[in-house]
This record gives structure tokens, C-alpha cells and sequence, in this order.
């Protein structure tokens, strides 16, 4: 997915700063009980999905998605040129703003490895030599960050891809993430079956590992077709 329109008049400022949502109160951000059904039945569950790409202007590129209680905006500023270094490829730089106060640092910090390692895969990064991509996450509202949070993470990595493609840079294949609640994982894919990302915080160890796969795949399939189609219907 390229573009070639001169990036270097693209440029945003470089004390751009991402937008900043207010916390929500603690009534909004009250927990339910979890229905496992309901989690696992990922086309209902893109049925109550609200996309949108492009809010942020100062961004080169940015997307929004809320779903049951989630709420993300992810936005992206680069390939913006390093100054006084020379580096073959682009660098990759994820930070987070938790604007809920839910999620600890050290959840934080893995969130931010996640959705660098998936995308350092699947950037172009030697398309853009001497630059920097900043990406920017700001989880606005969770629907349980105590036990949701990886389904949060899974949103977190489809709302990247979608403000990397809405910033017009280059990458092999869109990657889309699949939850898995009784295991308490997520995966990220490329090209149908091929794995970017993995992370687990099973309390038992993944014997079923292949169950798990077949399954994060299933619903990752799932999303990378509305992701398309929303792509799609959006450059018209």
C-alpha cells in the first residue's frame, strides 16, 4: 500500500502533540458481567463497531474506533526526516496516554512492544530512510481493564493499521488481531495465517496453543474484511 505523493510537503508540525480525551467518570466506566457468547461472536460484535479515519488533522494519518465500551484513537505523525543521524530505514517509536488511569505501566510498556513489533514487520522502513514514525495511542475508555484488556490491545492493533493506511505509508498487508477470552490471548496476522504478534496472560499454559491460533484467525479473518471494506467504501 504505497503513496506517491511527496511526503516531504506533508510534514506536520514537530511540536505536534496528540489530542487528549478527559477520563471518563466512574459511573461510564462501571464493569458488567462478562457474556463469553457475546465476546466470541465477532460479527455481531463488528455489527456494533464505529469506525472513523482522518478526525485528527494535524496528524498525518489517525483513526477512531469504539466498540461495547472501548474506546481508541490512534494517530500517526511521519515519516518525519532525524536530524544530524543517517539511518537506512525509518525508525519506530509507540507511545501510550491512558486516559481512564486503569492500566498500570508496566501494561502500558507492553501494550506500546506489542504494536511496535507488529509493525516493524510489516512497515516498508527502507522506503523511508533517515525518518522517524511516531505512532500515537490514547485508550479514551475501556469495558473492563481487568480482565478485557487484551481485547482492548487487539483494538488498539486494528486502529494502528487503519491510521497507517490513512497516513498513506507503506506496508505489506494489513494486520488484523483476533481475542481469545478463555485463554486470555490475542494475535495479530498477516497474509490470512501468517503471525505478527502474540501475546498471552493465561493463568494455565497453552497446551491448546493450535485451538487458540484456529480460533484468534477465525475472528482476525473476520475483521480484516470489514477493515477492507470500510477502506474501501471510505476512498470513494
Amino acid at each position: 500500500m504505497s503513496n506517491t505523493i511527496d511526503r516531504r510537503r506533508l510534514l506536520g508540525p514537530p511540536n505536534a502533540k496528540p489530542l487528549i480525551f478527559a477520563p471518563l467518570s466512574e459511573k461510564d466506566q462501571q464493569k458488567t458481567l462478562i457474556d463469553k457468547t457475546k465476546e466470541d461472536d465477532i460479527e455481531a460484535q463488528i455489527s456494533r463497531t464505529f469506525i472513523k479515519t482522518g478526525l485528527i488533522t494535524n496528524a498525518n494519518g489517525s483513526s477512531f474506533i469504539e466498540v461495547d465500551g472501548n474506546i481508541i484513537s490512534v494517530s500517526v505523525y511521519g515519516p518525519r526526516p532525524i536530524r544530524g543521524s543517517f539511518v537506512e530505514k525509518t525508525t519506530l517509536s509507540v507511545h501510550l496516554e491512558d486516559s481512564t488511569d486503569l492500566f498500570s505501566d508496566l501494561l502500558n510498556k507492553k501494550f506500546c512492544n506489542y504494536i511496535e513489533n507488529n509493525f516493524l514487520s510489516v512497515i516498508n522502513l527502507s522506503k523511508y530512510p533517515k525518518s522517524g514514525i511516531d505512532i500515537f495511542i490514547n485508550i479514551i475508555s475501556v469495558q473492563d481493564a481487568e480482565k478485557l484488556y487484551l481485547k482492548t490491545l487487539s483494538l488498539v492493533s486494528d486502529a494502528t493499521t487503519l491510521a497507517l493506511v490513512n497516513a498513506g505509508i507503506e506496508i505489506i498487508d494489513l494486520v488484523v488481531s483476533g481475542f481469545d477470552l478463555n485463554n486470555n490471548s490475542v494475535l495479530s496476522f498477516i497474509k490470512t495465517n501468517e503471525i505478527v504478534g502474540l501475546l498471552s496472560e493465561s493463568e494455565d499454559s497453552l497446551d491448546n496453543l493450535s485451538e487458540v491460533i484456529r480460533k484468534t484467525q477465525k475472528k482476525s479473518a473476520v475483521v480484516k474484511n470489514a477493515l477492507t471494506t470500510y477502506l474501501i467504501s471510505n476512498s470513494k
